[in-house]
């Protein structure tokens, strides 16, 4: 949304951040070059974080408002009537990936995939084609934000069929037994997956590169055919920018389009629980097929090669470290937050519960 890394634009953290107000964000570009400006957004996308800034409409769904809802068919139609006006900027966050996974009925079987994840894959995709056919010429980008690990046997699997049928009738509707129970089915989740983490969660707080690596998939601009070359999210406002306006910027990220801009590194980070705790920082840094993941105030230290898994090379992963030092000064002298959410904070707070991201 911004092009930076989240020490630049400010926003670390849900509960507690926001984007800095000097750091523009994707909706306030296209709006200054002449666009109108849309978003359709749902989960953890709040207004008071920044996210609606420079956009003329800004939805924020309800999670049962997805692509398998009168909400999508609803959505279809404004496409059809002509409704966005041109020129527009169209964001569209959908949470459809996340519990509880919806699949359609002719598509849940083995040909669209092994497991129910994989199938709601499919579905998404299906939903998504069907808009797609809609924008005609327009520059159309896909991405996605994470992954996690899916259900890998039947017992698991179970537990995800069980969870999409739990979910509408309880945890949206009755959100105080919900809250009740939500431990124990962490817990029971926890035993079942088995996770290799070092931090004994599942979703959302990994930094493995299988794991932060998504899809990326562009229409409308550059060359034809697969880049298999590190390519970043904080690419992707630098480069319509670029090749739309003509117009460079301040950005962490590069025009990936431009001759010889591509990027040969890639610098991660979260933090490991609901506060900001400097011992619960996790950062990675991705650079000439090493990944190496550290906590710079714990004794987390990992040194990952692409091809031959974890190794043990302290030359590497001193000059690893050095040069996270110099992208993120911080990690020597401490991170500075100038940017909450005070005054928003019990509003976001139950948000975020409703979501999933609170018990």
């Amino acid at each position: 949304m911004t092009g930076l890394y989240p020490f630049n634009h400010g926003l670390r953290d849900l509960m507690h951040l926001k984007i800095n107000k000097n750091k523009e964000t994707i909706g306030e570009v296209f709006k200054k070059n002449g666009y109108n400006t849309y978003a359709a957004v749902t989960g953890s996308l709040f207004p008071a974080h920044g996210f609606s800034r420079g956009f003329d409409e800004y939805e924020q769904r309800e999670l049962w408002d997805n692509l398998h809802s009168q909400w999508y068919n609803k959505l279809l139609k404004m496409f059809k009537s002509g409704y966005f006006e041109e020129p527009y900027f169209f964001f569209l966050h959908i949470w459809d990936l996340h519990q509880p996974r919806f699949v359609e009925k002719d598509l849940d079987n083995a040909s669209f995939g092994k497991t129910l994840y994989e199938r709601s894959v499919s579905s998404i995709d299906k939903k998504l084609g069907e808009l797609f056919k809609l924008t005609n010429d327009d520059v159309t980008i896909v991405t996605g934000d994470h992954g996690e690990k899916i259900s890998s046997n039947l017992m698991e699997d179970m537990m995800d069929r069980f969870k999409r049928l739990y979910y509408p009738h309880v945890r949206w509707k009755r959100k105080r037994f919900h809250r009740k129970i939500s431990k124990m089915f962490r817990f029971a989740l926890n035993i079942m997956q088995n996770t290799d983490s070092d931090f004994g969660a599942t979703h959302g707080y990994h930094l493995y590169r299988p794991l932060i690596t998504t899809p990326l998939i562009i229409k409308g601009l550059g060359p034809k055919g697969e880049e298999n070359s590190l390519v970043r999210h904080i690419d992707i406002l630098p480069s319509l920018r670029y090749e739309l306006f003509g117009q460079k910027g301040d950005y962490d990220g590069v025009p990936i389009f431009k001759n010889d801009s591509l990027p040969n590194e890639a610098y991660s980070e979260i933090f490991l629980d609901n506060e900001l705790k400097e011992e619960k920082w996790l950062i990675s840094l991705m650079k000439n097929g090493y990944q190496y993941i550290f906590k710079p105030r714990g004794d987390h230290e990992k040194l990952y090669h692409k091809e031959k898994g974890e190794i043990n090379d302290k030359k590497i992963e001193l000059e690893m470290r050095k040069r996270v030092e110099e992208i993120n000064p911080e990690v020597i002298e401490g991170y500075k937050l100038d940017n909450r959410v005070d005054m928003e904070r019990e509003i976001i707070e139950n948000k975020l519960r409703s979501v999933g991201y609170l018990d």
